[in-house]
This record gives structure tokens, C-alpha cells and sequence, in this order.
């Protein structure tokens, strides 16, 4: 299962919202100016997700581990390698990192951010389908990336798919790189999918054009499954559009002269 531009682009401008809100709850928090960018999301089966995450790191991570509940219902990470989780601590507290891993007072900090991003961005998903989504207490995990990836797959074995958000923090001049991994089932992956399509039509924005005829369209129909779109023009041809690919795939089919259409030659 891949994610369309479409969907693709209706993810990053909600995750955007959710991402916004958090930025305003840090920067309440701290007295500091912070900014959240959502730069990419992909999909990817549970057991691929590894080579998506190399960036983040190969080695030790920090992660802050959250479980939500509900129609939609799956597990949402925030991951980070140590190097980029002592220098957000240190941004938004003032404090130097101590010489350790992750000292005591970079957990509190990172589960605190953790929860509020996790919350805020969840909750935009809730909001979006208008139902109740419950948390769990986020907890901290210092670990492998290997071992945080093989955790989900043995706690979670119905949880088939990961959206991975890479995602930056922008404060004070500087920039710390982290990533957002959310986990859900075959059936709470659909529902979510279906309802970013339709918030995303009920917006009322312009998603593409179809190019293809030579002239005006005079008829259209779409299928019951909503995933192709006949359309009959003046210049004699019937086309049918795959809407996913945004992309006709024939374009061939002649067209019979009726009614007050030009006529076929």
C-alpha cells in the first residue's frame, strides 16, 4: 500500500495543524519562539521500517512511546538519536547537557515534548473523525533502534503499517531533526485515509487537473469505489481516468454524435 500525492499532501497539511498547536504549547512552556515543519511523510509496512529510519540513527535512540485508543487506535513514537535529544533539551531549558547519555533532566524534558507533539497530532486525527482518542502515559525508552522497531512488532502484532514523519524543531537559530512514527492496523490506516480524502475535498481547494481532451467536456461520471472517472468530450472521445494515478488510462474509445454535441467525423 503506497500513499497518493493527494493523500500524501493531506497528511502533511493536517499533521501541519497538529504540529502547530504544538509548537504553541512549547512556546508557552519555555518562553522561546518554537517552529515545527512536517517536510515528508511516507508509508511503509511495519517490517520495512528500519532502512526508512537510518537517518534518524543506526545506533542508540530516544524515543518517547505513546499508545492511543479508540476507533482509530495504534502506537506513536517520537524518536531522536542521543546527539539530537541533549541539544533540544539544552534549547529549550537553558541548560548545558550533562556528560552523560541522556541525563535525568533531558528524560523529563524529552517525554514532555514527546506527549504534547503526540497529543497534538493524534488529537488532529481524533478531531478529523470526529471521535475520542485516548492516551496512554507516554514513557521514555532508551534503546537500539533495532530494539524499539522489534518491540512494536512483537507487542503489537496486529499493526501492519507505519506513517514516518520526518520532522524538524526550530529554535533559536538552530534546528534539531527528529521523527515521528505512528503505527496502525490494516482497518485504522483506511479509516484514516478515507477521512484525509474527505477533509480534503470539503476544503474546497483545487486538488488537479485531468488534461487530456481537445475540447470542452460535456458528461462525467465517477465509479462506486471512487477510483475511476469516465469523461465524454466534443472532440468525439470518451476517457477514463485512474483519479489515484491522476492519469487516463484509455484514451481511446470513440464517441457516437447525439443530442447537440459536434458532431463526430
Amino acid at each position: 500500500m503506497e500513499l497518493t500525492s493527494i493523500q500524501e499532501d493531506a497528511l502533511i497539511e493536517l499533521l501541519n495543524i497538529g504540529f502547530g498547536r504544538a509548537a504553541a504549547a512549547l512556546s508557552e512552556l519555555t518562553g522561546h519562539r518554537v517552529a515545527l515543519e512536517v517536510p515528508e511523510v511516507s508509508l511503509h509496512p511495519i517490517a520495512a521500517l528500519a532502512p526508512a529510519l537510518r537517518e534518524v540513527s543506526s545506533d542508540d535512540v530516544a524515543s518517547v512511546h505513546q499508545i492511543f485508543s479508540g476507533p482509530v487506535a495504534g502506537d506513536a513514537l517520537l524518536i531522536l538519536d542521543h546527539k539530537a535529544a541533549g541539544m533540544l533539551k539544552e534549547l529549550l531549558t537553558d541548560e548545558p547537557a550533562l556528560p552523560l547519555r541522556v541525563d535525568a533532566s533531558a528524560r523529563e524534558v524529552l517525554t514532555e515534548v514527546g506527549n504534547i507533539l503526540l497529543n497534538a497530532c493524534l488529537g488532529s486525527f481524533g478531531n478529523l473523525l470526529h471521535v475520542r482518542v485516548s492516551f496512554a502515559v507516554p514513557r521514555l525508552n532508551l534503546d537500539t533502534l533495532h530494539h524499539v522497531l522489534e518491540s512494536l512488532t512483537v507487542e503489537r502484532e496486529g499493526m501492519r503499517y507505519a506513517l514516518v514523519v520526518h520532522a524538524g524543531f526550530r529554535l533559536r537559530d538552530a534546528e534539531v531533526r527528529g521523527v515521528l512514527v505512528i503505527v496502525l492496523s490494516v482497518a485504522s490506516l483506511d479509516k484514516l485515509i478515507r477521512a484525509v480524502e474527505a477533509w480534503e475535498i470539503a476544503t474546497g481547494k483545487k486538488l488537479f487537473s485531468l488534461e487530456g481532451h481537445r475540447a470542452p467536456v460535456r458528461a462525467f461520471a465517477v465509479s462506486q469505489d471512487g477510483a475511476h472517472l469516465a469523461s465524454a468530450g466534443e472532440d468525439c472521445t470518451i476517457l477514463i481516468w485512474d483519479l489515484r494515478a491522476k492519469a487516463a488510462i484509455d484514451s481511446s474509445i470513440p464517441r457516437q454524435a447525439t443530442g447537440h454535441w459536434t458532431p463526430c467525423r
